[in-house]
C-alpha cells in the first residue's frame, strides 16, 4: 500500500511538474500580439491600477483610454468600451471586483518591482502582465492539487484514479486552453475556489467536524461568489452529502479559537470589497451589472452546447462522456444522479445566455463536479475495463489536443464549424486559407469560374491544376488579370450578403508572398471599400492548394457598390506562384449559424 501511495504522489508531483513546463512553453509573457491582461481581464483588473495608482476612489476609469494606448496594439475608438457600460446613465465597470482581490498580492509585487526593474510603474506593463499570469499558474496548481485531495476524500484509498483524473481534465478539456492563454478570465479561478469550496466543505461533513474546516468553506464560498455571483449555485453540489445529523452546532462552535479569525477577517474583507465597489458605481448593492445581457430560458441552445461541431462539450471535450459511468455505482447512484442533475441546470442555464458560446468556459468553473462523477464510475469498472478506459482517455485527451490546435491556428473556426469540415479537417495540422459559409445557412448564390484556358498566352504556364493551362506570376509578372463582377439581385433580399473568392495556388521553391485584393467600386468607378488578404501565412509549397477568402456586406457598402473587382499581386521575392481556377462566389445567407442575432 505504501509503495502504491508513493508511485501516486510521483506521478501527480510528475504531472504538476508538466503543467509549469508546458505553461511557460505555450504562454508568451511579453508577447504584444497575446498580452496577459485582455478582454474581460481588463474589466477584473481595473480596480487595482485604479485604487493602488491612479487614486480612482469613484471608478469612473477615466485614466483607462490612455495608458492602454501605451500598451496595446489593437486600438479602439474607446477602449474602455471592453468593460464600461451604462447603467442608469452612469458608465459603471460591469465586472465584479472578487478576482482582483486575488490578484492583489501579485499586483502588489508587480507594483513593486516595476521601475526597479525599469519598467513604467502605470499597471500595465510587463511586470504586471507577467504577474498576472504567474498568479493563473498558481491558482491553477492549487485547483488540481485539491482536486486530487477531493477524489481522495470521496473515494478514499483510490489513489491512481485520484491521481489521473485531474490529469486527463487538464491535458483532454477547456481547461488547458483557459489555463495556459486566457489568463485573466475568470474560470480558471474559479475552478481552483469552487473545488476548495467543495472540498472544505465535503471534509466537514464527511469527516471533521471543526470549526476551521467550516469556516474556510465559507470563505471560499463568498470568495467564489465575489468573482462570479452565479457562482452561489455551487453550494448546491454538497447537498446530497449531508446527513441528518452531520451538524452539531454546540461542537463545531466549541472549537472555535482565536486563529480563526483571520479566517473571518478574510470573508468580512470579500463582503465588504464586493459591496462598496457595487455601492460606489450603483448607490445599489445588489445592482444587475449586465442589465443590457439576459438569460432567454425559453431558448436554450442545448444540442449545440453538447453536440454542435463549432461548440459541442462532447464533440472537442469527449472526456465527459464518462460521467454517465456513475450509474455503475450503486452506493453513490442517488448522490451522482443529483450531481447529474445539478450540471445538467448549470448547462440549461448557460445555454440560455444571449451568448450562448460561453457555456464552453462556464463549465469550467464546475469541472470538480465532472470529475467526481467520472470517479464514481471508473471506480465500479474492472482492472482490465479501467486500463482500457486509460487508454481511451489518452485518445480523448489527444483529441482535444488535435481541435484546440485547429482552433488555435484557423483550422476549424469557433462559430462556424460544420460536420463536413469538421471532417474534412480532421487531421489538418497545417494552416489553411478558407472562408467558412455554412452550406446549409446558404439561402441563394451563383458561381463565377475563370478557368484560365483563355488566358493571354504571355501569362501561362503547361502545368495545370485542371484544363490545359494555368496561369504564372514571377519576378516579371507579379498581377493577375483583374476580374470584375456586379452583385446579383438576390443580394437585395433579406439576409446575410457575402462574397467568397478563391483560387488553387502552387507556389513554386522560395515564392512565399503574395496578397490578394478585393475592391468595391460604385457607379462611377469610386471606390467604396478595399480589402487586402494576406497569404503568406498559410503557403503550401510545390503543391496545389485551395487559397480561399471572403466578405461580408454591410448594407451601406452594397447600396453603394456597383461591381468588384479582384486580383492577386505576388509583391517581391524570388520563386513562382502557379494558379487556376479562381472563382468568385455571391453567397446570400440566413442567420441560423448567427451566435449573436
Amino acid at each position: 500500500m505504501l509503495k502504491q501511495y508513493q508511485s501516486h504522489k510521483i506521478v501527480f508531483i510528475s504531472f504538476l511538474a508538466s503543467v509549469i513546463l508546458v505553461f511557460f512553453y505555450v504562454r508568451p509573457l511579453n508577447s504584444p500580439f497575446s498580452p496577459i491582461i485582455s478582454g474581460d481581464g481588463f474589466g477584473y483588473y481595473a480596480y487595482l491600477p485604479a485604487k493602488y495608482i491612479y487614486n480612482d476612489t469613484d471608478l469612473k476609469f477615466d485614466w483607462f483610454n490612455e495608458v492602454y494606448g501605451k500598451h496595446y496594439l489593437t486600438k479602439f475608438e474607446r477602449a474602455d468600451d471592453n468593460f464600461l457600460v451604462v447603467y442608469k446613465g452612469k458608465k459603471i465597470n460591469k465586472y465584479y471586483p472578487g478576482l482582483s482581490m486575488l490578484w492583489l498580492p501579485f499586483f502588489k509585487t508587480a507594483h513593486l518591482l516595476a521601475e526597479p526593474l525599469g519598467y513604467k510603474a502605470d499597471g500595465f506593463s510587463f511586470p504586471y502582465q507577467a504577474a498576472i499570469a504567474l498568479a493563473s499558474l498558481i491558482y491553477l496548481l492549487i485547483g488540481l492539487f485539491y482536486l486530487r485531495k477531493l477524489l481522495l476524500l470521496v473515494e478514499p484509498q483510490q489513489y491512481w484514479l485520484s491521481a489521473l483524473i485531474p490529469i486527463f481534465l487538464f491535458y483532454g478539456s477547456w481547461l488547458y486552453k483557459y489555463a495556459t492563454v486566457f489568463n485573466s478570465l475568470t474560470h480558471v479561478y474559479s475552478f481552483s475556489i469552487i473545488t476548495l469550496f467543495i472540498y472544505h466543505a465535503l471534509k466537514f461533513i464527511l469527516k471533521e467536524k471543526e470549526f476551521h474546516v467550516l469556516i474556510y468553506s465559507v470563505l471560499f464560498l463568498v470568495i467564489a461568489v465575489s468573482i462570479r455571483p452565479l457562482n452561489l449555485i455551487s453550494a448546491f453540489v454538497i447537498v446530497p452529502f449531508i446527513k441528518s445529523d452531520y451538524l452539531k452546532i454546540k461542537t463545531v462552535f466549541r472549537n472555535f479559537q482565536i486563529k480563526h479569525i483571520s479566517a473571518l477577517l478574510l470573508i468580512l474583507l470579500f463582503f465588504y470589497n464586493h459591496f462598496n465597489t457595487q455601492f460606489t458605481q450603483t448607490n445599489s448593492f445588489f445592482a444587475d451589472s449586465y442589465s443590457n445581457e439576459r438569460f432567454y430560458l425559453s431558448n436554450p441552445k442545448l444540442l449545440e452546447v453538447l453536440f454542435s461541431f463549432n461548440a459541442g462539450l462532447f464533440i472537442y471535450c469527449p472526456l465527459f462522456i464518462f460521467v454517465i459511468l456513475f450509474l455503475l455505482n450503486k452506493g453513490k447512484r442517488k448522490t451522482g444522479l443529483f450531481l447529474i442533475l445539478f450540471l445538467l441546470g448549470i448547462i440549461y442555464l448557460y445555454a440560455s445566455w444571449w451568448y450562448w458560446p460561453i457555456t464552453t468556459r462556464a463549465l469550467i468553473d464546475y469541472y470538480s463536479v465532472f470529475s467526481i462523477l467520472i470517479l464514481y464510475g471508473v471506480v465500479e469498472l474492472s482492472k482490465r475495463i479501467q486500463l482500457f478506459t486509460l487508454f481511451v482517455s489518452l485518445i480523448f485527451a489527444a483529441h482535444f489536443q488535435l481541435k484546440n490546435y485547429q482552433l488555435s491556428h484557423e483550422i476549424l473556426d469557433g462559430n462556424l464549424t460544420y460536420f463536413e469540415l469538421f471532417k474534412k479537417n480532421y487531421f489538418q495540422i497545417k494552416k489553411v486559407n478558407q472562408y467558412v459559409v455554412p452550406p446549409q445557412t446558404i439561402l441563394d448564390s451563383v458561381a463565377f469560374l475563370e478557368n484560365l484556358e483563355s488566358y493571354p498566352p504571355t501569362l501561362k504556364v503547361t502545368n495545370p491544376y485542371s484544363g490545359k493551362v494555368s496561369g504564372l506570376l514571377d519576378s516579371v509578372i507579379n498581377f493577375t488579370k483583374a476580374l470584375h463582377f456586379q452583385p446579383p439581385l438576390f443580394l437585395k433580399k433579406s439576409g446575410i450578403k457575402k462574397v467568397r473568392i478563391s483560387f488553387m495556388g502552387n507556389f513554386k521553391d522560395s515564392a512565399q508572398f503574395a496578397q490578394l485584393y478585393l475592391y468595391l467600386y460604385d457607379k462611377e468607378n469610386k471606390e467604396v471599400s478595399a480589402y487586402p488578404f494576406y497569404i503568406n501565412d498559410a503557403v503550401v509549397a510545390n503543391s496545389w492548394t485551395l487559397y480561399e477568402f471572403g466578405h461580408e456586406f454591410t448594407e451601406e457598402e452594397l447600396l453603394k457598390t456597383d461591381h468588384i473587382t479582384w486580383f492577386i499581386w505576388k509583391n517581391g521575392g524570388l520563386g513562382e506562384i502557379w494558379f487556376d481556377d479562381l472563382k468568385t462566389e455571391f453567397l446570400l445567407c440566413d442567420k441560423s449559424y448567427e451566435i449573436v442575432k
